[in-house]
């Protein structure tokens, strides 16, 4: 009995771990100037990510180098405005893609 509960326990300490290792979610932000532009980019970051091309430089998360990432959602935040050196305001269209970690 008492080598069963060291099993068991042997067992789902690695399992804990092996999930807090490979698992996780990332953020993408798309910003572009006009709204036409934005479904393309969201498009191609997304497809981007799903094969594993997208620069590692970008992401915004805590996965492994060797995690396979996968596109669960894609949200259009809409248009927003930002100031620029003269403190002008520019408009841009902002989107986000939330990916998983596997």
């Amino acid at each position: 009995m008492k080598k069963l509960f060291i099993t068991m326990a042997l067992v789902i300490t690695t399992l804990s771990a092996y999930a807090e290792r490979g698992g996780g979610n990332g953020v993408v932000f798309v910003r572009t100037a006009t709204e036409e532009a934005l479904e393309p980019a969201l498009l191609d970051t997304a497809d981007q990510i799903n094969k594993g091309t997208y620069p590692w430089q970008k992401y915004n998360d805590d996965c492994d180098s060797f995690a396979r990432r996968k596109v669960y959602a894609v949200e259009v935040g809409g248009k927003r405005y930002r100031s620029g050196a003269d403190g002008r305001l520019t408009p841009y269209w902002f989107g986000t893609i939330k990916y998983r970690c596997r």
